[in-house]
């Protein structure tokens, strides 16, 4: 197979690759790399296969279209972009609407649920939930038949 010695610039221009791209395929051993000629060349070379460089003019050659249609796909593509912004444009908009009504539905949520209530609805009860210790007027026996036996044991 014939090779054809460049430069890592020409390398990247003929591959359609950056130079840094170009370094790496050396770095990884996919590009061979090449000895310059002249010790002092500070330049990198690679060694390119005759068939990749010559695919690639096949390619920039066959992009063209054959039949002068070029214009009418750029238009229809141009069509196809233009119908896809309205879309986008649409979806943005039905977006900020929805977050709208959401933010608007959540103004009308109370912001901090009560808790519920005893059934005896004594001050006693209330005062334990705070954490406060429950105290009756007589605190005798009274007061420890409503307070829980965790409460009594642990305390609090």
């Amino acid at each position: 197979m014939a090779r054809r010695k460049v430069t890592v610039q020409e390398a990247s221009d003929v591959l359609d690759a950056s130079v840094d791209a170009v370094r790496q395929r050396i770095k990884r051993g996919k590009l061979e790399r090449a000895e310059a000629d002249d010790p002092t060349d500070p330049r990198v070379y690679v060694w390119l296969d005759l068939d990749q460089t010559e695919s690639r003019h096949k390619v920039e050659v066959e992009d063209e279209p054959a039949n002068g249609n070029g214009g009418a796909l750029v238009e229809s593509l141009q069509a196809q972009v233009g119908h896809l912004l309205r879309e986008l444009e649409i979806r943005n908009e039905e977006l900020r609407r929805k977050d709208h009504l959401l933010a608007a539905a959540i103004e009308r949520i109370p912001p901090q649920l009560e808790a519920p209530r005893q059934q005896n609805g004594s001050s006693a009860a209330a005062g334990a939930a705070e954490g406060s210790e429950p105290r009756s007027a007589t605190g005798g026996a009274h007061e420890d038949s409503q307070t829980p036996w965790w409460r009594r044991v642990f305390g609090g």
